[in-house]
């Protein structure tokens, strides 16, 4: 079953600036690119760094998020590493928007 839990609204999240956000035992990081809105565990998967410190860029026409540590980077979409020294992905979330209201999509 799944479940929605509300992680704010919309205006509530500047473009391209990363948020951290604790929901339940989930440490994300949360990035809005236009009217999309991107949720990503909070963790280099090189050596366990937080992501919260980093930038975003874009990586190959995409946005990712850079690890602050040793600069390994992540897409937005997907999660995959775009730049050594990390080669493992990243977790993703679902984010559903409602109106104004931006909700993490979670599987029980």
């Amino acid at each position: 079953m799944d479940s929605r839990v509300l992680i704010g609204k919309l205006s509530d999240f500047a473009q391209q600036v990363i948020y951290r956000k604790k929901v339940g035992q989930l440490d994300l990081i949360v990035i809005r690119s236009g009217d999309k809105v991107f949720a990503l565990e909070n963790r280099c998967s090189h050596e366990d760094f937080p992501l919260e410190d980093g930038d975003i860029e874009t990586c190959d026409g995409s946005l990712c998020v850079v690890c602050p540590a040793h600069g390994a980077k992540f897409s937005l979409e997907d999660g995959k590493p775009l730049a050594l020294p990390a080669v493992d992905k990243i977790k993703c979330y679902e984010i559903e928007i409602a109106g104004e209201e931006v909700f993490l999509k979670q599987s029980d």
